[in-house]
């Protein structure tokens, strides 16, 4: 997919879920490509907040030099900081569908949860690959293994989640 194409559905995301976050729209954009197939074309690895791609990253600041959106820093009254990328024009794309489906699903996850939900994601497709088998025990095992921070307990519900999720569209495809 072009460039500029990428960057209009970052902004799409952005326009679709006001105030989001970076690490938000890294996974929204994650779930874009794995759970709806928009062929974005980009090589996630697992990082420390889940699957990453630097390429996403490029983009989201191309998105913003060219004024699709807006990035700013803010700090929380939590005391948490991070950015807040706003959508500053009103674009479409072909895939805003998929976009509203992801950010429907996605969108009122807090960070943790999407980091938890798209590494649950990635070690599955991982072990689709490599034919590994699809047990929930050894899959939520691996997960703890990348992601010791969350308990099995929250990891077995959200691979119940993911999994419930990809029954539903599956039962719409």
């Amino acid at each position: 997919m072009e460039f500029y194409e990428r960057a209009r559905i970052i902004s799409c995301i952005a326009q679709k879920h006001p105030e989001i976050g970076k690490t938000a729209i890294m996974k929204c954009v994650y779930f874009l490509q794995e759970l709806k197939k928009v062929p974005l074309d980009y090589d996630f690895e697992i990082y420390t907040y889940g699957p990453y791609s630097s390429e996403v990253m490029e983009e989201i600041d191309f998105a913003r030099q060219t004024g699709l959106i807006e990035v700013k820093w803010v700090d929380y009254p939590n005391g948490m900081h991070g950015y807040q990328v706003s959508a500053l024009k009103n674009v479409t794309t072909s895939y805003d569908k998929q976009i509203e489906e992801v950010v429907n699903t996605f969108g009122s996850k807090t960070a943790k949860e999407l980091e938890l939900l798209s590494t649950i994601l990635f070690v599955q497709k991982s072990y689709n690959k490599n034919k590994w088998g699809k047990n929930r025990d050894s899959l939520c095992a691996t997960v703890q293994e990348i992601k010791p921070r969350f308990s099995i307990h929250e990891i077995e519900d959200g691979f119940d989640y993911m999994n419930q999720y990809l029954s539903c569209a599956q039962g719409h495809a």
